[in-house]
């Protein structure tokens, strides 16, 4: 998967985890594919954690048992953990079916997917720091750079 936009930024709490999580949501649109990488603990269940408080879903969980949660909010969104599983062909789980439906799809070790196809994504990568994370978001497809590049400015003001 190659990409189109791109940019870089540090996050030194949890909050601010959630809070980009907010922003995300609010710049997210329906059929985008979301893959979220980073080592256990670097975040990426947090950061779902605040698209769903944005999408009004106020107790979301993590789905590494369930591999699905489903939040059928005022924008549905579909929260993929593959963690557990190995060499997963997305039609395995319908993954396509969410994104030509209208979800969003967060998908949590999206390098376990097999060949799968997303005409519209955001890669965001977590990285653990002394004293926060490292937050590198790409993305490809033209809605897709076009939306990141509004967050990248919203990230820019502080909202």
């Amino acid at each position: 998967m190659t990409g189109g936009e791109s940019f870089s930024l540090f996050l030194a709490t949890p909050d601010e985890t959630v809070r980009l999580g907010e922003m995300l949501a609010r710049c997210a649109f329906p059929g985008l594919a979301i893959f979220l990488e980073g080592d256990l603990g670097a975040g990426k269940t947090t950061l779902v954690t605040g698209m769903c408080r944005a999408l009004g879903w106020d107790r979301p969980s993590s789905p590494t048992f369930a591999i699905v949660n489903e939040y059928p909010a005022r924008q549905p969104l579909a929260h993929v953990d593959l963690y557990r599983l190995e060499d997963v062909d997305e039609r395995d789980f319908g993954l396509s079916d969410y994104l030509s439906d209208g979800w969003i799809l967060a998908i949590e070790w999206p390098d376990r997917l097999r060949a799968a196809e997303f005409p519209e994504w955001w890669r965001i990568q977590l990285t653990c720091a002394d004293s926060g994370r490292n937050v590198r978001l790409s993305s490809s497809g033209r809605l897709a750079c076009e939306a990141l590049e509004k967050l990248r400015a919203e990230v820019c003001r502080g909202d």
